[in-house]
Protein backbone atom coordinates (compact mmCIF):
# COMPACT_ATOMS: atom_id res chain seq x y z
CA UNK A 1 0.00 0.00 0.00
CA UNK A 2 1.40 3.38 -0.97
CA UNK A 3 0.83 6.29 1.40
CA UNK A 4 1.95 9.87 1.01
CA UNK A 5 3.48 11.56 4.05
CA UNK A 6 0.19 13.43 4.58
CA UNK A 7 -1.85 10.21 4.38
CA UNK A 8 0.50 8.49 6.84
CA UNK A 9 0.16 11.35 9.35
CA UNK A 10 -3.63 11.48 8.95
CA UNK A 11 -3.83 7.70 9.47
CA UNK A 12 -1.78 7.96 12.67
CA UNK A 13 -3.99 10.75 13.99
CA UNK A 14 -7.33 9.17 13.01
CA UNK A 15 -9.57 8.88 16.07
CA UNK A 16 -12.78 7.62 14.43
CA UNK A 17 -12.00 3.92 13.98
CA UNK A 18 -12.59 0.71 15.96
CA UNK A 19 -9.10 0.78 17.45
CA UNK A 20 -10.56 1.52 20.88
CA UNK A 21 -11.71 -2.13 21.03
CA UNK A 22 -8.14 -3.24 20.44
CA UNK A 23 -6.90 -0.90 23.17
CA UNK A 24 -9.56 -2.20 25.55
CA UNK A 25 -9.40 -5.96 24.90
CA UNK A 26 -6.00 -6.86 23.52
CA UNK A 27 -3.85 -6.34 26.65
CA UNK A 28 -5.90 -8.90 28.60
CA UNK A 29 -5.75 -11.43 25.78
CA UNK A 30 -2.00 -11.00 25.39
CA UNK A 31 -1.48 -11.39 29.14
CA UNK A 32 -3.50 -14.58 29.07
CA UNK A 33 -1.93 -16.24 26.02
CA UNK A 34 1.59 -14.82 25.49
CA UNK A 35 4.43 -14.70 28.00
CA UNK A 36 5.59 -11.23 29.00
CA UNK A 37 9.07 -10.11 28.06
CA UNK A 38 8.59 -12.00 24.84
CA UNK A 39 9.76 -10.86 21.42
CA UNK A 40 6.97 -9.41 19.32
CA UNK A 41 6.69 -8.33 15.71
CA UNK A 42 4.10 -5.88 14.49
CA UNK A 43 3.91 -6.97 10.84
CA UNK A 44 2.43 -4.17 8.77
CA UNK A 45 2.99 -1.74 11.62
CA UNK A 46 2.17 1.32 9.55
CA UNK A 47 2.68 4.43 11.65
CA UNK A 48 3.40 2.34 14.76
CA UNK A 49 0.04 2.75 16.49
CA UNK A 50 0.34 -0.62 18.26
CA UNK A 51 3.82 0.07 19.68
CA UNK A 52 2.74 1.73 22.95
CA UNK A 53 0.21 -1.02 23.64
CA UNK A 54 2.72 -3.80 23.00
CA UNK A 55 5.49 -2.12 24.99
CA UNK A 56 3.12 -1.40 27.88
CA UNK A 57 2.19 -5.10 27.84
CA UNK A 58 5.87 -5.94 28.39
CA UNK A 59 6.94 -7.00 24.92
CA UNK A 60 10.29 -6.41 23.23
CA UNK A 61 8.73 -5.24 19.98
CA UNK A 62 9.82 -4.28 16.50
CA UNK A 63 7.78 -3.12 13.54
CA UNK A 64 7.91 -3.94 9.84
CA UNK A 65 6.02 -2.41 6.95
CA UNK A 66 6.19 -1.99 3.17
CA UNK A 67 5.45 1.75 3.23
CA UNK A 68 8.44 4.06 3.56
CA UNK A 69 6.22 7.00 4.52
CA UNK A 70 4.45 5.05 7.26
CA UNK A 71 7.78 3.82 8.63
CA UNK A 72 9.23 7.32 8.55
CA UNK A 73 6.36 8.49 10.72
CA UNK A 74 6.68 5.46 13.02
CA UNK A 75 10.39 6.13 13.52
CA UNK A 76 9.67 9.77 14.33
CA UNK A 77 6.90 8.95 16.81
CA UNK A 78 8.54 5.86 18.42
CA UNK A 79 12.24 6.63 18.61
CA UNK A 80 13.27 3.68 20.82
CA UNK A 81 11.73 1.02 18.60
CA UNK A 82 13.33 -0.92 15.75
CA UNK A 83 11.60 -0.63 12.38
CA UNK A 84 12.39 -2.36 9.10
CA UNK A 85 11.05 -1.75 5.61
CA UNK A 86 10.18 -5.03 3.97
CA UNK A 87 8.67 -6.51 0.86
CA UNK A 88 5.31 -8.16 1.37
CA UNK A 89 5.54 -11.71 2.71
CA UNK A 90 9.29 -11.41 3.34
CA UNK A 91 10.29 -11.12 6.99
CA UNK A 92 14.09 -10.80 7.16
CA UNK A 93 14.49 -12.76 10.39
CA UNK A 94 15.44 -16.38 11.17
CA UNK A 95 12.87 -19.09 11.77
CA UNK A 96 11.26 -19.13 15.22
CA UNK A 97 12.24 -15.53 16.07
CA UNK A 98 9.06 -14.29 17.75
CA UNK A 99 6.71 -15.23 20.56
CA UNK A 100 4.05 -12.94 19.12
CA UNK A 101 3.29 -11.63 15.63
CA UNK A 102 0.60 -8.95 15.28
CA UNK A 103 -1.17 -8.23 12.01
CA UNK A 104 -3.55 -5.37 12.69
CA UNK A 105 -5.72 -4.53 9.66
CA UNK A 106 -3.03 -5.89 7.35
CA UNK A 107 -4.85 -8.68 5.53
CA UNK A 108 -7.77 -6.42 4.58
CA UNK A 109 -5.27 -4.39 2.52
CA UNK A 110 -4.08 -7.40 0.50
CA UNK A 111 -5.67 -7.85 -2.92
CA UNK A 112 -4.82 -11.48 -3.70
CA UNK A 113 -5.41 -14.74 -1.89
CA UNK A 114 -1.97 -15.99 -2.92
CA UNK A 115 -0.31 -13.00 -1.23
CA UNK A 116 -2.40 -13.51 1.90
CA UNK A 117 -1.31 -17.16 1.99
CA UNK A 118 2.33 -16.16 1.50
CA UNK A 119 2.10 -13.69 4.40
CA UNK A 120 0.51 -16.30 6.68
CA UNK A 121 3.20 -18.84 5.80
CA UNK A 122 5.93 -16.30 6.52
CA UNK A 123 4.35 -15.40 9.86
CA UNK A 124 4.20 -19.09 10.75
CA UNK A 125 7.87 -19.47 9.82
CA UNK A 126 9.07 -16.70 12.16
CA UNK A 127 6.84 -17.74 15.08
CA UNK A 128 8.37 -19.86 17.81
CA UNK A 129 6.70 -23.30 18.16
CA UNK A 130 4.56 -22.03 21.05
CA UNK A 131 4.18 -18.56 19.53
CA UNK A 132 0.93 -16.71 18.97
CA UNK A 133 -0.23 -14.80 15.91
CA UNK A 134 -2.91 -12.17 16.47
CA UNK A 135 -4.69 -11.21 13.27
CA UNK A 136 -7.08 -8.29 13.50
CA UNK A 137 -9.39 -7.87 10.54
CA UNK A 138 -12.38 -5.75 9.84
CA UNK A 139 -15.95 -6.76 10.36
CA UNK A 140 -18.91 -6.65 8.03
CA UNK A 141 -20.60 -4.49 10.68
CA UNK A 142 -18.17 -1.77 9.67
CA UNK A 143 -20.07 -1.52 6.42
CA UNK A 144 -23.62 -1.84 7.80
CA UNK A 145 -26.07 0.04 9.97
CA UNK A 146 -25.30 3.57 11.02
CA UNK A 147 -21.54 3.29 10.68
CA UNK A 148 -21.07 5.39 7.56
CA UNK A 149 -17.43 6.09 7.06
CA UNK A 150 -17.03 9.49 5.52
CA UNK A 151 -14.18 10.44 3.22
CA UNK A 152 -11.40 12.33 4.95
CA UNK A 153 -9.12 14.81 3.25
CA UNK A 154 -6.10 12.49 3.63
CA UNK A 155 -7.39 9.35 1.94
CA UNK A 156 -10.71 8.11 0.63
CA UNK A 157 -12.41 5.90 3.19
CA UNK A 158 -14.96 3.23 2.47
CA UNK A 159 -18.27 4.83 1.70
CA UNK A 160 -21.37 2.68 2.02
CA UNK A 161 -24.31 3.44 -0.20
CA UNK A 162 -27.62 1.56 -0.43
CA UNK A 163 -27.49 -1.38 -2.80
CA UNK A 164 -30.40 -1.60 -5.26
CA UNK A 165 -31.74 -4.73 -3.51
CA UNK A 166 -31.96 -2.85 -0.17
CA UNK A 167 -30.79 -6.05 1.53
CA UNK A 168 -27.15 -5.36 0.74
CA UNK A 169 -24.88 -2.41 0.84
CA UNK A 170 -22.46 -1.67 -1.94
CA UNK A 171 -19.21 -0.34 -0.52
CA UNK A 172 -16.73 1.34 -2.78
CA UNK A 173 -13.34 2.81 -2.24
CA UNK A 174 -11.01 4.42 -4.74
CA UNK A 175 -7.82 2.40 -4.88
CA UNK A 176 -5.03 4.38 -3.22
CA UNK A 177 -2.59 3.26 -5.86
CA UNK A 178 -4.50 3.41 -9.12
CA UNK A 179 -7.50 5.64 -8.54
CA UNK A 180 -9.77 2.83 -9.76
CA UNK A 181 -12.84 1.86 -7.76
CA UNK A 182 -12.82 -1.23 -5.57
CA UNK A 183 -16.24 -2.60 -4.67
CA UNK A 184 -17.50 -4.93 -1.97
CA UNK A 185 -21.05 -6.09 -1.42
CA UNK A 186 -22.04 -7.16 2.07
Amino acid sequence: MKYTKQQARAYAEEKNHPGFLIQRDLPGLLAKYVKTGARALDYGCGAGLMMPLLKDAGFDVEGMDISANMLSLAMTDHKNTAFTRINSAAIPRPDASYDLVMLSYVLVEIASLSEIKAIICEVKRVLKPDGVAVVIVSSEQKFQGNWLLTPRSHAPAWECIPHPSNSLKQCTSPSRDSGQQTSLSV
